[in-house]
């Protein structure tokens, strides 16, 4: 499990969370998405796919891999769109 800082531009907010190197990004998206909607009451647009992004650089990081894979570290500075 490794720490990283959500922020979630619709919100407003951002977060910390611990999440599973080895799950797959798509996998963490729909952990996220679930526990931020819980926190803030806010569920996410029906139809809408969520995409989750390095902070600093803006990329998009591929659902097919996991967080491992994409150098996700402690600390990491993620974003969900």
């Amino acid at each position: 499990m490794i720490q990283i800082e959500l922020y979630v531009p619709s919100t407003d907010r951002s977060f910390e969370f611990e999440i599973n190197e080895h799950a797959k990004i798509s996998r963490i998206i729909e952990e996220l998405t679930s526990i931020v909607a819980a926190q803030t009451g806010r569920a996410w647009e029906d139809g809408s796919t969520p995409l989750l992004c390095y902070q600093e650089a803006g990329t998009i990081l591929p659902v097919g891999k996991t967080a491992y894979q994409c150098r996700i570290r402690p600390g990491s500075r993620l974003l969900l769109v």
